[in-house]
């Protein structure tokens, strides 16, 4: 019995360094306003574009900000969420998969809908004069 209670508190305690020294960055995610998922898998699709600069967003978790100081809310396809490490912003989608960050400037697919919002059609692309 007291061996088993000293194995338990070794893997305790190796797990519990294994998180403090090698754990990684801390992550932060923060919901961002999605889109439902397709009704029969069917994927309709607005044939307009938004551009600006991701931004963070206090409001809507990240925006497009626009060359005239506004922000546009965007609401990403079902899945998407966005995930804070180390201090940077992604928009990760429903994959897991980073797709853009903070400072990206791009081109969102999609059009204007319910609330003045932009619905967004996939992922955003990196803006020709991204650098």
């Amino acid at each position: 019995m007291a061996r088993r209670a000293i194995g338990i508190a070794t893997v305790a305690l190796v797990l519990a360094g294994c998180v403090i020294a090698g754990g990684g960055p801390e992550v932060e995610y923060i919901g961002v306003p999605t889109q439902g998922a397709p009704a029969g898998g069917v994927d309709a699709c607005m044939d307009a574009l938004a551009s600006g600069t991701l931004v963070d967003d206090p409001r809507w978790g990240i925006a497009l900000a626009q060359e005239d100081g506004s922000r546009l809310q965007v609401v990403w396809p079902a899945g998407y969420v966005a995930r804070r490490t180390d201090s940077v912003l992604e928009l990760v989608d429903a994959d897991g998969q980073t797709v853009a960050r903070s400072g990206d400037r791009v081109t969102v697919a999609g059009g204007m809908g319910l609330g003045e919002a932009w619905w967004a059609c996939g992922a955003p692309e990196l803006a020709d004069d991204a650098s």
